[in-house]
């Protein structure tokens, strides 16, 4: 809320002020509980990234596997940037 819109909402009576107060009091718990289940839906986001990159270092390299093989045998993991943020 503005300043102006404070001195506005000051000079109501104690009814108006109230129902004013009120209005924004609900409108800020709306809005927490949007960033509240954005938070929740990022953490999950985040322990599922986790889990998927501890499973990724189990996996054994495998010559028939899905990646191509980089010549020597040895099958190609994605790039340490990538293996780095998952």
């Amino acid at each position: 809320m503005e300043l102006k819109q404070a001195r506005k909402l000051l000079e109501r009576d104690a009814p108006e002020l109230a129902g004013a107060l009120r209005a924004q009091r609900k409108s800020s718990e709306q809005r927490r509980k949007l960033l509240d289940s954005a938070i929740s839906a990022i953490r999950e986001a985040q322990g599922i990234a986790v889990n998927f990159a501890l499973a990724w270092r189990e996996l054994p390299a495998r010559q028939d596997g899905p990646f191509p093989h980089s010549g020597d045998g040895s099958v190609r993991r994605p790039h340490r940037l990538l293996a780095a943020h998952i």
